[in-house]
């Protein structure tokens, strides 16, 4: 729960265009998924930090972020997962 809170804040401050702020959040959530092994979590935080990156215009950091939810995504078999992350890559 609290992993999904923080990205829910995180996703407040992308709103108000305060992305140091989400990605402070996001870092800290994708931390907690790590810790307790939730891969699929850890793709999808992996993902809402590439949508901060795309958001300053930094491509080159979004484009890898994605790349590392694509390869959890493959490797758990989430293949919904998978085809949103490849359509945000495109």
């Amino acid at each position: 729960g609290e992993s999904v809170t923080l990205g829910n804040i995180s996703q407040i401050y992308h709103a108000k265009g305060d992305y140091e702020t989400a990605l402070e959040y996001l870092q800290k959530d994708l931390k907690i998924t790590q810790d307790i092994g939730d891969r699929q979590g850890e793709g999808v935080t992996l993902s809402n930090i590439s949508q901060i990156y795309y958001a300053k215009g930094d491509y080159d950091s979004a484009l890898r972020y994605l790349e590392q939810s694509l390869k959890i995504q493959q490797d758990i078999g989430d293949r919904k997962g998978e085809g949103s992350t490849l359509n945000n890559i495109s």
